[in-house]
């Protein structure tokens, strides 16, 4: 496969350049933040709130978010966020993919490749991105500089037919990578190579479910689960086997593996599912299992369109957002984490702990490690002073 010439972006001219902040310096209260919920909308206004936890001992019974950013980031309808390291990539309707420092709250530019909607973001590694687009096409930016390395191309099941790309996920390792589409089928891509593996056809004929609209790796990478409409099935790595699959009256928009067999969904009716899809031992005609519901969470007022796991170490935070603009902090009680719910085994029930009105309709969530960001940073910025300290004593030796 031909890799493609570097894209001369505005990321790269911009670099160098002295930029105003996206957003005046919001004043705060003396809490430090736990981590950082970054959320696009329809109405192409991109927010960043810093969640904050109300008690001294940080054990997240009462939460708040506070703005940090906000700003109108894209033309068009933004489709999905992602973050690696101290980088934000953003991406829409209107094709580009928008880069920010999360640190310093710059605007870096804009990367050009795709000729479709930017339906997916992921940073597999520190060193890379991957973007996919409504052409079927994926793309592989190096974040070094910011050059295209390499495009990978969905083929159609039948000649002339639909391609387009859903989603993606990248294996845990960063080796591997599985995308869903309106091909109906999954396709294994080989991130070392940049070419694809396999392809392999999805159960319960597709054509009665629908275009698959997301896919993901189980946390230990053993399994991987694709959601449809008002289905989700679940199938082995190393076999391709499936193992499950949850089937629901209402309607499906998002969902998060909770454990190697639990999944949490964000449904139409405004309700948020815990999940176990996987059938037990024995089971006959695994495609018609229809998965044990374990849990509901019920605040928001509209269907939930996303759901992420905030990155805490010491309690079990979800993140969720509902079409009306809702964002909500929800901490797992002990009835579904058990002894995994470190900070909180005293509370059984899950409860909702904070809550933010964004005022738009929003259309993707990310989270970010606030404290993986300052201390990334501060390497950075200290390697860049090491640079110019080494490059200005080469300068002064070659005039004299």
């Amino acid at each position: 496969m031909a890799k493609r010439p570097a894209s001369k972006t505005s990321a790269i001219t911009t670099k160098k350049a002295k930029l105003a902040p996206l957003l005046p310096s919001v004043p705060s209260s003396t809490s430090t933040a736990a981590f950082r919920v970054i959320a696009g909308s329809y109405e192409h206004v991109l927010y960043g709130l810093d969640a904050m936890f109300d008690s001294a001992a940080g054990t997240g019974r009462d939460a708040h978010m506070e703005p940090v950013f906000i700003f109108p980031a894209h033309m068009a309808a933004m489709k999905t966020l992602a973050v690696g390291g101290r980088y934000l990539a953003s991406g829409g309707a209107d094709e580009i993919i928008k880069l920010y420092d999360l640190k310093l709250r710059k605007d870096l530019g804009t990367l050009h490749a795709h000729n479709g909607s930017i339906t997916h973001l992921s940073f597999p590694t520190k060193q890379h991105l991957l973007s996919s687009d409504s052409t079927g096409t994926i793309v592989v930016w190096r974040t070094k500089d910011w050059e295209n390395m390499a495009t990978m191309k969905q083929k159609s099941s039948v000649q002339g037919g639909k391609k387009g790309i859903t989603s993606f996920a990248a294996h845990p390792s960063g080796k591997i990578a599985l995308s869903v589409g309106e091909d109906r089928r999954v396709t294994l891509w080989n991130l070392m190579t940049a070419r694809r593996a396999a392809v392999n056809k999805l159960p319960l004929q597709p054509t009665k479910l629908g275009d698959p609209l997301s896919v993901a790796w189980s946390p230990s990478g053993d399994r991987y689960a694709v959601m449809f409409d008002r289905h989700l099935v679940v199938y082995t790595t190393a076999t391709q086997t499936l193992v499950g699959g949850v089937q629901s009256v209402s309607k499906m928009h998002c969902f998060v593996w909770l454990d190697e067999e639990r999944v949490v969904v964000g449904h139409e009716d405004a309700k948020i599912r815990v999940w176990n899809p996987i059938a037990p031992p024995g089971t006959e005609e695994v495609e018609r299992y229809r998965g044990v519901e374990i849990d509901a969470w019920t605040g928001h007022r509209a269907r939930v369109k996303c759901i992420e796991r905030a990155p805490s170490l010491h309690i079990n935070i979800f993140v969720t957002a509902s079409s009306d603009g809702e964002i909500k902090l929800w901490r797992v009680g002990s009835k579904i984490m058990g002894e995994d719910n470190k900070g909180g085994e005293e509370e059984e029930e899950t409860k909702e702990i904070g809550s933010f009105e964004c005022g738009n309709r929003i259309t993707c969530l990310t989270v970010a490690d606030v404290g993986h960001v300052e201390k990334l940073t501060e390497e950075v910025e200290e390697e860049e002073v090491k640079t110019e300290v080494e490059s200005d004593g080469e300068g002064e030796g070659d005039e004299a």
